[in-house]
């Protein structure tokens, strides 16, 4: 899944601040928000960082002020990488969008579930400063075998690309709708 939409049409805050919900929901850590939620380089940093270097006695002050600079981190160009689904475990997966699904962790479909590396299905934006535009889209976060590090890579998520489209949707004024270009991804 892929959508681009004019950046004035797209409540990033409300999108962010349900992602920084379903990671607490997941997690039951508010604590950590900050290792988790970020750019591409913030949480490539997790693993070079020892987490507790991430801890902060988060205020709701603290968490506004971390997704306004998210935000700005968006319009410098920066790509933001939020949760779209729990950790992948084979069982039916909690998605953001309050519901779980059945995926199939053992298929032979290398391109829809990668490998054992693979940890979870998230959503990545990426603001397009000629055209005004963000762009969401499907990708998978896999991590290396020796636990060294993470990549991410902007691709279908399967079965759950319906439900990531239809929730990101939410986020997009209606009169706008028109204008959302979607295609796989």
């Amino acid at each position: 899944m892929k959508i681009r939409v004019p950046n004035k049409s797209l409540h990033v805050q409300k999108l962010l601040n349900a992602a920084a919900d379903f990671h607490v929901e997941l997690s039951g850590d508010k604590d950590h928000l900050f290792a988790y939620l970020g750019t591409i380089k913030q949480r490539e940093e997790r693993y070079d960082r020892d987490i507790s270097e991430f801890y902060s006695e988060e205020s709701p002050f603290e968490r506004v002020v971390h997704l306004l600079c998210l935000e700005e981190s968006l319009l410098k160009g920066e790509t933001l990488i939020l949760p779209f689904a729990a950790p992948n475990t084979g069982d039916p997966v909690a998605c953001i969008d309050g519901h779980k699904y059945d995926i199939e962790v053992d298929s032979d479909d290398e391109r829809e579930y990668p490998s054992s590396e693979f940890i979870g299905a998230v959503l990545m934006l990426k603001y397009l400063t000629e055209l005004g535009e963000v762009t969401i889209a499907t990708g998978i976060e896999a991590e290396s075998i020796t636990m060294t590090g993470v990549t991410f890579e902007e691709r279908s998520i399967g079965s759950l690309d319906s439900p990531a489209e239809a929730f990101v949707r939410q986020f997009i004024d209606q009169e706008s709708i028109e204008f959302v270009n979607s295609s796989g991804g």
